[in-house]
């Protein structure tokens, strides 16, 4: 069986923050290198499935603040960010979705049909590649995707993706989830968020176990594996997830 992170209180301290997004940046480093083993046809330009229906914690969203802070382009991005409409509900996060899985009980996930171009794409490139969400970075294919073919992806891509989902809402428990542009309209400073967004904006929860098909254990086991060992400050990933 895959190891497994217990429920655990990270806090919110600054220094406890620094160490989230020290951690996050690693996870997505370990997730890139895992990914690179495999060939996938995505390539500098393939904005196909480059939509507003993209998921991510608070944490996340203040990594792509600190990226937009340091090249002095906050006044482009609120305009980018005041300059779209409302988007749809996202559901349950992963983890609340993972909850009802896991104690059999069934759950209606939300229809998402918004599938607008995301405005952080200028010709056909994202303007926060290094600085994208984990949703973003965990989508691939193995054929040329059109708005009449989804992306090819195999199955244990998905279930690696999703557990590491898991893990990053895990580590910003008590935190923000939802669309991005829902949280990054939330955490600027410089625009008013309303009571519909709101009132979308889910709670992180710790992860209560994961999902993971038997025929998957082998290639996400070593997902995990170095997920987990990753070195932070001189502690390993697991155990900080874990409150140590």
């Amino acid at each position: 069986m895959p190891s497994f992170v217990r429920r655990a209180e990270l806090g919110n301290s600054s220094s406890v923050q620094l160490m989230k997004y020290q951690v996050l940046t690693r996870i997505y480093s370990v997730f890139d290198h895992w990914l690179s083993q495999w060939n996938f046809v995505c390539y500098k330009g393939c904005s196909t499935c480059c939509t507003q229906n993209v998921t991510m914690t608070g944490l996340e969203g203040e990594h792509i603040y600190r990226f937009i802070k340091d090249r002095q382009k906050e006044e482009w991005f609120v305009n980018v960010l005041q300059s779209i409409d409302l988007v749809e509900n996202p559901g349950p996060t992963t983890n609340e979705f993972a909850t009802f899985c896991l104690n059999d009980e069934e759950i209606e996930s939300p229809h998402q049909s918004h599938s607008k171009p995301c405005p952080f794409l200028i010709k056909q490139s994202c303007t926060i590649y290094e600085a994208r969400p984990f949703n973003c970075r965990c989508f691939v294919s193995r054929e040329k995707c059109r708005s009449d073919r989804p992306a090819v992806v195999p199955d244990f891509i998905l279930t690696g993706s999703t557990v590491v989902m898991q893990i990053v809402e895990h580590l910003d428990q008590r935190g923000q989830w939802g669309n991005m542009l829902d949280i990054l309209r939330i955490q600027s400073v410089s625009l008013q968020s309303n009571d519909l967004i709101q009132r979308r904006i889910h709670e992180c929860k710790p992860l209560p176990g994961f999902l993971i098909p038997p025929e998957d254990f082998k290639h996400v086991q070593s997902l995990l594996d170095s997920i987990f060992s990753a070195q932070v400050d001189g502690k390993s990933v697991k155990m900080i997830l874990n409150g140590g």
